[in-house]
């Protein structure tokens, strides 16, 4: 059995979705994700099967008739933000944490598109994260971490030297894909995020670095 897509042109809260999915008995087949999107808002059902005709009419009316609300647990409490720290989102040891997304557009050709270069500004950033806006169904990418000369520590002082892989032929979603790890990279100036495009088309693509400025 294969796992089978069913996407919606909805905003939902994908725990509640998930719960009202595993509580419509006339859903046999079980559900296997939920990835949701803001821009543009949509909701990705991955069911473990295909679903029969009845199920997906099912489906169809569970998702219509959800509402975009946090389960219990799921939900914010207030903080008055006069009690946060200005601008420093999170502490580590004595320095903080400082939010510092980039962004920068890349004109591609069809095929192979290499080292489309972004350097980090910062002397010490933790990298966690990137986001692609208007690529196409069969894109793919390689997303690795370059050295500058004298940037790392021994054995590493060679310009042009990969430090690290995190993303082999990954396809890219089309018109907006994000990856966010739950854990962080430690980049420090001048080194490279690099990626490796595969374009169908000639196109422009926009990427969104997400870095955390460690100061």
């Amino acid at each position: 059995m294969a796992v089978t897509l069913y996407t919606y042109a909805k905003l939902c809260n994908s725990g509640r979705l998930s719960e009202e999915i595993k509580a419509e008995s006339g859903i046999t087949i079980g559900e296997e994700r939920i990835e949701t999107t803001s821009s543009p808002e949509e909701t990705r059902v991955y069911m473990k099967a295909q679903l029969s005709s009845g199920e997906e009419e099912l489906l169809d009316g569970l998702v219509d008739a959800h509402v975009n609300t946090p389960l219990p647990d799921d939900e914010i409490k207030a903080v008055s933000v006069y009690e946060q720290p200005t601008f420093a989102s999170k502490n580590v040891g004595n320095l903080s944490l400082f939010n510092r997304t980039h962004g920068k557009a890349f004109s591609l050709t069809a095929g192979d598109n290499l080292n489309l270069d972004f350097a980090v500004p910062y002397n010490v950033v933790k990298f966690n994260g990137i986001e692609i806006f208007n690529a196409e169904i069969g894109d793919k990418a390689n997303l690795k971490v370059i050295d500058t000369d004298g940037v790392s520590t021994p054995p590493y002082f060679a310009l042009n030297l990969q430090l690290n892989q995190f993303g082999y032929d990954v396809f890219i979603q089309k018109d907006f894909y994000s990856r966010e790890s739950r854990y962080d990279a430690d980049l420090r100036k001048d080194m490279r995020i690099r990626i490796d495009f595969n374009s169908q088309t000639t196109k422009t693509v926009y990427v969104n670095y997400l870095l955390h400025e460690l100061k």
